[in-house]
This record gives structure tokens, C-alpha cells and sequence, in this order.
């Protein structure tokens, strides 16, 4: 929860404006003061749109009154459904998920046409694997049908060769509102993104049953930084003395984190196909979870969720392997990460 003086809105106009408004100090929800500051100002300037023509003493006297209601109106608003962002990715990955708030992003941007408020309410990242919560809003106050949002990502330049995918599905939202949904859209990436700014494009919508897509003339975009507020949930490494596997590779770089994996090497020589060793979580207490993907071959795995992705450089001669957990894992519970036989050690 921000606290967040009345006074701070204040601070660009002249004091004789705002003279006889009464100040308080109040509580709002997760949010910022620059967030809260350009809502204000934006219904502030939508009321004194309306009365330009009205004579100086009249819109001193709106602009009073505007405020007083938009603070008012914006205070019930952010108070009435806030909620623990924790809350909100437990639903994601179940109510045993050991999530912070610190870990989770407050993003808050948003953006909007004449029917659809478009918003990035929160997001969870280690940089490869990157879980934005978004919602849509009905300005008619319509009910959202069984739609998914259509999105995509823009991120500023990334080194190297890599792949990129995404997807969205539909979530549960901490209010009831019939004309606003929630949704998670995924983007994993075998290239860092944390640190990075990224624009993330509502291209249109498809109907879940039909199919249909609804493609917008004006795409709507938001724009924001992937922050390290996962930071301390990543542990990074470097194998200083590689030991070739199969006399094919060896392992340069593991990245590891309470999302997922990306492991790093380099061939021998040049194959036909990427190398995807076999890879274990060794925990502290004796535990061995395997990171096998699920196959029709190999449907019983330890991680049934995981996703994998794979991609190579055949120049440099080096691979990538993208694991996503598919759940949240204690990366201080691990103590190593076997990969076909070799174990590297997990420091903090």
C-alpha cells in the first residue's frame, strides 16, 4: 500500500487554486504517485474541457469541485478493489506459491480507445520467463464475452540470435465487474528481457469458441521497463572448467530461478541437431526432480507443466536451452543441477 499525500497532486499548480479545498492524507492502492497523478489530471481536464467558455470565476469554481470529486471518486476506486498482488498469482500457480511482494512488478500502465481500457496491472519476470497480469475493461459496461486478448511484444534491441514466444488465458480478478476481465500473457524468451523496455501491443480480440478474430484499426499500446524486482530469486552459473558431455558439448552458463531455467554451451562441432541434454534438480533434503519434457513416450514427469524451448547459433557454434517451470520452486531448496551425469553447484 502507497501513502500518498493530496498535497503531492498540488505540486505544479498555484496554491490559489486549491486554497480552500480541504487536504488530507490518504490511502491508496498498490499504485504510484505518478499514476495516481496522471488519472487525476486527465478526468480534471476532461470536466475543464467542457467549461473553457464559461468565464474565469466559474471554471476557478469547476476546477475546485473537479478536484474534490476525481480525489474523492479515484480514493473509493483503488481502495474498494485493492488486493494483495501475491493473491492474484497464486491463483496462477496455486495457493502453496511462495511469492512476495517485492518479487512482483507494480506496472499500472495504461491506455484506452472509445470502447476498451487496456492496462498492465502487474508482472512477475526473471527475465526469460515474464508473466504480465492484464485486464480489459468495457467502457459501455458490457459484459466481456469469452474472448482472448491478441497481444504482442516490443522490447528494445537484444543481443544474439534467440526465439521469443507468447500466449494469453483468461484468469480470475480481484473484483467482480461483468465488463472487466483478467488475463495472463506469457512471453518466454531464451534472451534477457529484465531491464529492457517493452510496448505491449492489444492487436484485437478472438472469440475462445469460434475462433473469430477481431483485428482493431488503432492498435492500443502501453509502454514500460521489465524491472529486477525477481532478483533475489536468481542464481547465475558460470562453469569455469566445462566438462564435455557425450563428446559433443560442454555447459558454459546455467541461469537458474524460482520461473525457470536457461542453460547455456557450446559444441564440439557442428551437429544437425540442437543438443538437449537431460537435466535434474538435486535438492537439499535428497530430493531428485527431473526436468524431462512431457512426451506421449515420457507422459509421467516431475515438472508436468514445464514448457522447453531450444535455439543455436550454428556460426558461434553455441545453444540455449529455455525451461519454464510451470510452477514456483524455492531456488534456495536447490542445492545442485545435474545435467547427463555432470552436477553444478547452486551458490547464493
Amino acid at each position: 500500500m502507497v501513502k500518498v499525500s493530496v498535497r503531492d497532486l498540488f505540486d505544479d499548480l498555484n496554491p490559489k487554486e486549491y486554497q480552500d479545498i480541504e487536504i488530507k492524507n490518504i490511502s491508496l492502492g498498490n499504485t504510484s504517485l505518478r499514476s495516481v497523478k496522471k488519472r487525476v489530471f486527465e478526468e480534471i481536464n476532461k470536466d475543464m474541457n467542457s467549461e473553457k467558455e464559461k468565464g474565469k470565476k466559474k471554471i476557478k469554481k469547476s476546477f475546485k469541485s473537479a478536484w474534490a470529486a476525481v480525489i474523492i471518486i479515484f480514493v473509493i476506486s483503488t481502495t474498494v478493489f485493492a488486493i494483495s498482488k501475491p493473491e492474484i498469482f497464486k491463483w496462477i500457480f496455486g495457493e502453496d506459491a511462495k511469492i512476495t511482494e517485492k518479487n512482483i512488478q507494480d506496472v499500472v500502465a495504461t491506455t484506452s480507445d472509445a470502447d476498451i481500457i487496456f492496462t498492465v496491472e502487474s508482472l512477475l519476470s526473471d527475465g526469460n520467463q515474464n508473466y504480465f497480469v492484464i485486464s480489459l475493461e468495457n467502457k459501455n459496461g458490457e459484459r466481456f464475452g469469452d474472448v482472448l486478448p491478441i497481444i504482442t511484444i516490443n522490447t528494445e534491441k537484444l543481443d544474439g540470435m534467440g526465439f521469443m514466444s507468447m500466449g494469453s488465458k483468461k484468469i480470475n480478478g480481484p473484483d467482480n465487474l461483468k465488463n472487466k476481465a483478467y488475463y495472463l500473457f506469457e512471453v518466454k524468451s531464451n534472451r534477457d528481457l529484465m531491464g529492457k523496455n517493452a510496448e505491449l501491443i492489444l492487436e484485437g480480440l478472438r472469440d475462445k469458441n469460434s475462433g473469430k478474430e477481431t483485428i482493431f484499426n488503432k492498435k492500443l499500446k502501453v509502454f514500460f521497463n521489465i524491472g529486477n524486482n525477481n532478483d533475489n530469486n536468481i542464481r547465475n552459473i558460470v562453469v569455469e572448467n566445462p566438462q564435455i558431455i557425450n563428446n559433443k558439448y560442454y555447459v558454459t552458463e546455467i541461469k537458474l530461478s524460482n520461473l525457470g531455467m536457461n542453460l547455456k554451451g557450446k559444441e564440439i562441432e557442428t551437429t544437425s541437431t540442437i543438443p538437449i541434454p537431460n537435466i535434474k534438480l538435486k535438492y537439499k533434503n535428497g530430493d531428485i526432480r527431473d526436468l524431462s519434457y512431457k512426451t506421449n513416450k515420457n507422459p509421467h514427469v516431475d515438472f508436468p507443466d514445464a514448457s522447453h524451448g531450444f535455439s543455436r547459433d550454428q556460426n558461434k557454434k553455441e545453444f540455449t536451452n529455455t525451461i519454464t517451470f510451470g510452477e514456483l520452486i524455492d531456488v534456495d531448496a536447490v542445492e545442485s543441477i545435474i545435467v547427463n551425469g555432470k552436477e553444478y553447484k547452486v551458490n547464493k
